[in-house]
């Protein structure tokens, strides 16, 4: 087939208006709570990729440039590096966070809070600093018009931790939790 006929047979196939028609593709990028994310099950009307990991951090999203590029990037990511943070290295940590989401090149981003924590073994003051890192990267979310900021936190909270009844073990999401999200994701995405 000449190179031609190829552009114009694939040009065509690839059309705006095709796009148009069609619901997002949803790409899932973030820590163990994306990974055991049952996207398939949640979100059977989108086409779905998940590309969680459990353990990830900034450094891991950082090398993940353009893994969304073109679709919708749902971030849930920050958990595994507040424990290191101080109230000192908030604004700079949020800095290569919002940058390594940029990254992804996503056509929209919609940005999980971090979640409030209970796990054994957490310092005293850890959710304290959630929140306050909470507050700057969705100050910085709001900066760029195609960044979403889900709010999740005060959802997920109870009694300075998160909600037994969303969470098994303090740390990681239910399927109630799973629940939750999914319908304040599915709400945002309209």
């Amino acid at each position: 087939m000449s190179f031609a006929l190829t552009v114009l047979l694939f040009g065509t196939a690839c059309s705006n208006d095709d796009e148009e028609n069609k619901d997002p593709f949803l790409t899932f990028i973030g820590d163990s709570e994306v990974a055991r994310w049952d996207v398939k099950s949640f979100f059977p009307e989108y086409q779905t990729v998940n590309k969680g990991r459990s353990g990830a951090v900034v450094a891991h999203i950082e090398k993940m440039k353009n893994a969304a590029h073109g679709t919708y990037a749902i971030i849930i990511l920050g958990t595994n590096n507040v424990h290191t943070l101080t109230t000192e290295m908030l604004y700079e940590y949020a800095d290569r966070y919002m940058a390594a989401l940029a990254e992804l090149n996503g056509k929209r981003t919609f940005v999980f809070s971090i979640f409030p924590r209970s796990f054994a073994g957490d310092a005293p003051g850890l959710n304290t600093i959630i929140k306050e890192l909470n507050a700057i990267i969705k100050e910085k979310c709001l900066l760029i018009p195609s960044f979403t900021y889900l709010d999740v936190y005060h959802e997920l909270e109870k009694d300075d931790g998160i909600n037994p009844e969303y969470s098994y073990d303090g740390l990681h999401l239910s399927k109630q939790g799973y629940e939750l999200i999914t319908w304040i994701l599915k709400k945002n995405i309209k």
